[in-house]
């Protein structure tokens, strides 16, 4: 349950459309989120076996 709210939460935090203006640093910053989508992804399967 935790990892449904933490996934809808990160894939927010990854909406490049809320923002005016896309910098580098919005680009690397979406980057750490990916990689943290991918680990949270994978916590979620194990709770679901």
């Amino acid at each position: 349950m935790a990892t449904a709210g933490k996934l809808a939460d990160l894939e927010d935090n990854m909406d490049l459309t809320r923002l005016s203006e896309v910098t580098e640093k919005d680009l690397q910053r979406v980057a750490i989120y990916q990689r943290a989508v991918k680990r949270v992804s994978n916590v979620r399967k194990e709770e679901d076996s």
